[in-house]
């Protein structure tokens, strides 16, 4: 199938993507007991130590990545996961305390942020989160891509006017395939205008309007995420061309 940037032979609202943004991800907030979460400044670690020396209390990362340990001193975390946050500590506190202190750190609240989403969403603006919620989630909380003339495939995070990540909502739809990304405040998410599109109809499980970024698409990919139906034995093309 050619490229072609005029609309699809049907309705926008039968764009294969639009189905994702219905307030799902919206009311669903990032876990902090995630193990993968990555540590940023402003989260708050529980920390306990116990023997030989004692201390509790809440240590809320600093600028600079750190957190101040008593009598240890300051314990670079940030960029660390939830998962490797007490090996870190212990660690750390294991070089003044060889033995007799027991060691205890678990992060107990996570900084929220707000991130702007923009570009072809039903309601740009700045949505409040936490680090770890999904990129779904914030554009959920947008409105969604806007069905009619944002794309699906061609998703950017931004950060100091640099790209972070470039995200393909098709490979989460179509393989549940969805990269990790801890966001900053201030990071942007920019969704552009849709690419090409082509319309499937007929013996396929998803009979819909699909979007492509590639100047040329094959029939056999445009029928692998049209999902053929084992009874289908042909295909025939129509393409708009003015």
């Amino acid at each position: 199938l050619g490229a072609t940037t005029t609309p699809s032979l049907q309705q926008s609202t039968r764009m294969f993507g639009a189905q994702l943004f219905k307030g799902a991800f919206a009311s669903s907030a990032g876990s902090t007991f995630n193990q993968s979460y990555v540590i940023n400044p402003g989260d708050n670690v529980n920390l306990r130590l116990w023997g030989a020396y004692q201390f509790a209390g809440t240590l809320t990362v600093d600028p600079q990545g750190n957190i101040f340990v008593p009598n240890v001193g300051p314990v670079k975390v940030a960029g660390t996961t939830n998962g490797n946050l007490q090996n870190l500590i212990q660690q750390n506190v294991r070089r003044v305390y060889v033995s007799n202190v027991g060691v205890y750190a678990a992060l107990e609240q996570a900084q929220p942020v707000k991130v702007m989403v923009t570009g072809f969403v039903n309601q740009p603006g700045a949505y409040g989160g936490v680090a770890n919620d999904s990129i779904l989630a914030y554009l959920d909380r947008a409105g969604g891509v806007d069905p009619e003339r944002g794309s699906y495939v061609d998703v950017q995070i931004q950060r100091n006017g640099r790209m972070m990540q470039y995200v393909n909502l098709y490979d989460f739809l179509l393989a549940g395939q969805l990269q990790p990304f801890s966001f900053k405040d201030g990071d942007i998410i920019v969704v552009a205008p849709r690419k090409h599109t082509f319309s499937v109809d007929g013996e396929v499980f998803n009979p819909y309007d699909f979007e492509f970024n590639v100047d040329q698409l094959t029939v056999a990919k445009a029928l692998s995420v049209a999902r053929v139906k084992p009874g289908a034995t042909h295909v025939s093309i129509s393409r708009r061309q003015g």
